[in-house]
């Protein structure tokens, strides 16, 4: 799997640095291997890119380096999957990872009826906890490019319409992580763009047939439940960690809900 995940980003930065070599690039996936193959819920969390406000200047165009070159590479491509693995673990506060934490921990443990009370998530995101969490997971970023603190809706539009080739590129990644249980689209415009990725370009793979269209979810033929949610940095005022957490728990509910009746319809 990482080897294929591997050679999938290679090929993916050899073209760009063809078509669009001021492109940056950022390593994701599955943070831990071992983690993911061990846990029984598969959770992939979609979001925009990986803030890297601190050090993407330092980070050179991929037109500017040789990617045969391993040190020039490390230098240069920043790993979100080594940062969660390794580097949320202090008492820094890791707002985003704290929070998104916590909902991978509602996720494993949610079933029809029932998720954790706020009260037991609580502690997951803490700095103790968090990677225990996050190592067990997959993360994706859409324009797979280092920004900054905060990214648009129309700046991610932007980014498509200026690498629609992105989205096939996409397809394959996330085809390799087989049968998901959850997926959850992390901020505004995530979802929509997702949904292109699954309509144009995974049309074939059967995971990615729509069954079911809620509110605030999809369910697939094979039952992947994707959600459209907020980003977990929590950026409004008003939204607590709280409220952000049982907010989607509630969601949870209402898709193993609809899953459960199109079973029982299909059954009878």
């Amino acid at each position: 799997m990482a080897s294929i995940e591997h050679d999938l980003f290679i090929e993916w930065m050899k073209w760009l640095q063809t078509h669009s070599p001021s492109h940056k690039f950022t390593y994701d996936g599955i943070v831990c291997l071992e983690e993911w193959q061990a846990t029984p819920i598969k959770v992939l969390l979609v979001l925009k890119d990986y803030n890297d406000s601190s050090q993407t200047d330092r980070h050179l165009p991929l037109d500017k380096f040789n990617l045969e070159d391993r040190e020039a590479v490390k230098a240069n491509v920043p790993n979100l999957r080594y940062h969660l693995a390794n580097s949320i673990s202090n008492k820094r506060s890791w707002r985003t990872w704290s929070n998104a934490a916590r909902w991978v921990y509602g996720l494993f443990n949610s079933r029809l009826g029932y998720y954790p009370p706020f009260t037991e998530a609580n502690p997951q995101g803490n700095y103790r906890l968090r990677t225990t969490n996050m190592r067990k997971i997959a993360v994706l970023d859409l324009k797979k490019s280092p920004g900054r603190s905060s990214c648009k809706k129309s700046m991610l539009d932007t980014y498509f319409d200026q690498h629609p080739e992105a989205y096939s590129f996409l397809a394959r990644q996330i085809s390799l992580y087989g049968h998901l249980n959850y997926i959850v689209c992390c901020g505004d415009g995530v979802f929509d763009h997702f949904q292109k990725i699954m309509q144009n370009h995974m049309f074939q793979n059967s995971h990615y047939v729509v069954k079911h269209k809620g509110k605030n979810y999809l369910i697939t033929e094979s039952g992947i439940i994707i959600i459209n949610y907020r980003h977990p940095l929590l950026l409004q005022k008003s939204v607590s960690s709280k409220l952000a957490y049982t907010q989607l728990m509630d969601i949870v509910q209402s898709a193993l809900k609809e899953r459960a009746n199109q079973m029982n319809i299909s059954q009878g």
